[in-house]
């Protein structure tokens, strides 16, 4: 596991939450998925998430 990578992963992760409101709303819950799933998948590996 790259710890830097999934640490810089969750700061990104934070730093949208904080400033939802200049992200487009519209797909705001699927990109927050997509790098949630993104950090699981460099922690650990693989996930099936559908």
């Amino acid at each position: 596991m790259n710890i830097p990578l999934v640490a810089n992963l969750i700061k990104i992760y934070v730093l949208a939450a904080e400033g939802r409101d200049i992200l487009h709303q519209a797909v705001y819950e699927e990109t927050m998925e997509r790098m949630r799933d993104l950090i699981l998948y460099e922690i650990f590996g693989k996930i099936d998430s559908r």
